[in-house]
């Protein structure tokens, strides 16, 4: 019951995601696996949200993918950085779609 309370909401998953992945420098042409953007700095319960997140956000081109050596790559896109700002800061006019992921 305590963990469900806690548990953070798409758009705060988001924010998260993004924001460790700007700090690694992960932009342009630095990408990482997929499974790194979602699968650490979330606790179990926030895992499946999480990776629901970060395939809305390649579906939305805020995540550019790569195959690499047949596995999954992800990086930010440079273009859309200004949307990325605003996800992390909860000021960004998409917030419901975020929301809406479940």
């Amino acid at each position: 019951e305590a963990a469900a309370a806690e548990a953070l909401g798409p758009a705060q998953v988001a924010s998260r995601m993004l924001r460790k992945l700007l700090t690694d420098r992960r932009v342009g042409g630095r990408h990482t696996r997929i499974e790194h953007a979602y699968g650490h700095h979330f606790s179990d319960e926030e895992k499946e949200v999480a990776r629901r997140v970060a395939l809305w956000l390649e579906k939305d081109g805020i995540f550019l993918p790569k195959l690499n050596e047949g596995s999954h790559h992800i990086s930010i896109n440079p273009r859309r950085l200004r949307d990325v700002g605003a996800i992390i800061e909860g000021t960004w006019d998409r917030r419901a779609d975020l929301e809406a992921i479940v």
